[in-house]
């Protein structure tokens, strides 16, 4: 195997570099992703999560791969076989998991690497992030919301149990449950001198972004072995999320 690539192996080496760099761009400018380390608690309030009219908890629901690459378990990619009948990534034999989607407000004091003009860092609090979740805890937060009349406005200290345990937490003890109003007054922030509130459900077509199939294959995907689906969901919550990976550059 040569070290260099020439002629079109060169053209697509450059394709796939740019559309790399263009996706960690675009990723950087995206909703962190809850989670919580193995031990840790964190308080959280959820900004959506009603009812269907049969009991079920109303998310936007999709499958999803996670794939260990450049040292690093937060790369996330939507399974394109339901919308499109192919899937490179699913070719190469990783299997997606079912998730939802929900957003949540969290409460911790986050020290990003940001410097302030006197040197002291940039403190990050009651920021909104994207809750995915797959099906056990789904069924949890059911089960919560159907007993409170839905998840929105509740809070709750959400604590991980366990390096096998979801990422974004094992154990939901309530706190209490506020009217959307008052906390959509409650959590604002300013946006070219007018105040918004942060209190509502992120765009999640625009949150999580989704590669076509064509897409994929011009990522790379599709001509390669990753590991097989089961041994990913085997080791996958035992390896810690990169914390620096959750806060802005």
């Amino acid at each position: 195997m040569s070290w260099f690539q020439k002629g079109a192996d060169a053209a697509a080496a450059f394709q796939k570099d740019e559309h790399e760099a263009q996706q960690k761009f675009e990723a950087g400018k995206r909703a962190w992703r809850f989670w919580v380390k193995e031990g840790e608690e964190a308080r959280i309030t959820f900004v959506d999560g009603g009812l269907t009219k049969d009991g079920f908890l109303d998310v936007i629901s999709f499958k999803e791969h996670r794939l260990y690459r450049n040292g690093s378990w937060n790369n996330f990619y939507v399974c394109t076989m339901e919308p499109e009948g192919t899937c490179p990534i699913c070719e190469e034999g990783d299997a997606p998991s079912r998730v939802a989607a929900l957003t949540v407000i969290d409460h911790r004091k986050i020290v990003g690497k940001k410097k302030k003009e006197d040197g002291s860092p940039v403190i990050y609090q009651n920021v909104p992030k994207l809750f995915i979740a797959k099906q056990d805890t789904i069924k949890l937060l059911t089960s919560m919301a159907q007993k409170r009349g839905g998840l929105q406005g509740c809070t709750f200290d959400v604590m991980r149990v366990g390096n096998r345990a979801p990422s974004v937490g094992s154990q939901f003890d309530f706190i209490d449950k506020q009217p959307a109003t008052v906390l959509r007054g409650q959590y604002t922030t300013m946006v070219e001198g007018k105040k918004v509130t942060l209190f509502k459900p992120l765009n999640y077509e625009e949150e999580i972004k989704y590669y076509s199939a064509v897409e994929l294959r011009k990522l790379g995907f599709g001509t390669s072995i990753v590991a097989k689906g089961s041994a990913v969901e085997e080791e996958e919550e035992s390896i810690p999320f990169d914390p620096d990976a959750d806060l802005p550059d």
